[in-house]
């Protein structure tokens, strides 16, 4: 939250140096000296949670599509795994919007 608030005052007095071509100002943040903080590293997923993350993709278009990311992102699908469920994603894509869109009806 600090460091939000030092780079917002940050950007503002730079804009407010250059919109009022002020050059005999010395602008007061250049001699803040901020550290960004580090984060802390996040813990890995577990089989489990995994596990419990895909069983929460349902079989519609979202979902499956959020299933090929996952596995993706994972590294445990192969091309032909992922070209299987976006061949699927794409069939449902259309099918929803060839029954909701009335022009592609005429």
């Amino acid at each position: 939250m600090q460091f939000t608030f030092y780079r917002a005052v940050k950007t503002f007095m730079k804009w407010y140096q250059v919109e009022n071509d002020l050059d005999d100002w010395k602008n007061p943040i250049e001699e803040v000296k901020f550290q960004v903080p580090k984060d802390p590293p996040l813990e890995l997923a577990n089989a489990v949670a995994i596990k419990a993350i895909l069983k929460t993709c349902k079989t519609n278009f979202t979902g499956k599509r959020d299933k090929a990311i996952i596995l993706m992102l994972m590294g445990h699908a192969d091309i032909q795994v992922l070209g299987r469920y976006l061949k699927q994603v794409n069939q449902d894509y259309l099918e929803v919007h060839r029954k909701s869109s009335p022009a592609d009806r005429f």
